[in-house]
């Protein structure tokens, strides 16, 4: 059996950890160069300024400061002051997973048509989460390692409030998701969940039950941060594409009336479907929060044979009196 205390097991975990701050910060480089477009499109004007667009704009810039500062502390060649760039690296990823959660808690009350119901429990549940994030910086731990040239956390174990909560947290703005998608089956819309954010909230919740798990293991302290990281960089990627779709699938700005809020694209419903959701909303009846559209293209493909086959059939049926 493995002895997690051994200084060649913790030496070795020690490297790991440097290669997963590697990898995780390759491909959030990689993810954020490919959607920079995104962002030009803001700095340039051609899209409106919403105020989400602030909690987008931290979760993937502080990330990024996040990454650079762990690959930094895990390749300190000389003696650095570790206290002061862990302090940075946990608040740059918990500030940065605090945004990534309101983007999705976002996501959750707009389907639900910003219900009291749902919206006041699950802030509450957001709020506490970020109290977990707070102490969870507050009581952070940092030492310099000679022989692997790093900064290694001394007090990983100080996260397991954290990590529970937003596992927790998690796991309920998926069922909650699921529940208010299932309701409205009917309208053709349980085809679209992938496009909708529930596998982006499947990826965040299995990544942080495998943080809990490893936390719950305490192994070592590098075999408890590995997880970790992995868990704040998937949430960032998550949950800017999320948002990245919402807006770019509404075709003709769609959501212009829902400035502040996300709405849910329902692209490539039938025009039968969008009158039936419009008579539910008039009627007063329960329904999703969405922002409707239609492919414009598709309709209008639709409507031109329509129109060609009505004047094919006037034509005709004077010649054939």
């Amino acid at each position: 059996m493995v002895n997690w205390t051994d200084p060649l097991t913790l030496e070795l975990c020690g490297r790991a950890f440097q290669v997963m701050t590697s990898i995780c910060f390759g491909i959030y480089l990689w993810e954020f160069l490919v959607s920079f477009w995104f962002d030009m499109e803001f700095f340039t004007g051609k899209r409106p300024f919403r105020w989400t667009f602030i909690v987008y704009f931290l979760t993937r810039y502080l990330i990024l400061l996040g990454l650079i500062a762990g690959v930094r502390i895990t390749n300190a060649f000389q003696r650095i002051n570790c206290v002061v760039w862990n302090y940075l690296v946990y608040s740059c990823a918990h500030t940065c997973f605090a945004c990534a959660s309101l983007l999705l808690l976002l996501r959750v009350l707009a389907i639900g048509q910003w219900n009291r119901c749902i919206t006041i429990p699950l802030g509450a549940f957001y709020l506490a989460n970020v109290g977990t994030l707070v102490h969870t910086v507050a009581m952070t731990e940092s030492k310099y390692v000679a022989d692997l040239f790093l900064c290694g956390a001394s007090n990983t174990v100080a996260s397991r409030i954290n990590v529970f909560t937003s596992f927790a947290f998690d796991l309920t703005c998926l069922i909650t998701m699921l529940v208010l998608l299932m309701r409205e089956r009917g309208l053709g819309i349980w085809k679209f969940l992938v496009q909708q954010g529930i596998v982006y909230f499947m990826v965040a919740t299995a990544l942080y039950l495998l943080s809990s798990i490893f936390l719950i293991l305490n192994l070592n302290d590098a075999m408890n941060e590995i997880p970790q990281t992995a868990s704040v960089t998937a949430m960032a990627i998550c949950a800017t594409r999320m948002h990245r779709h919402l807006l770019t699938t509404l075709q003709g700005d769609a959501s212009r009336n829902y400035p502040d809020t996300m709405t849910l694209p329902s692209a490539g419903l039938s025009r039968k479907s969008s009158q039936a959701l419009a008579a539910r909303r008039l009627a007063g009846s329960p329904s999703v929060a969405y922002g409707v559209t239609i492919d414009v293209q598709v309709e209008r493909r639709g409507d031109d044979r329509q129109d060609g086959l009505s004047m094919h059939k006037l034509h005709r049926e004077p010649s054939s009196q």
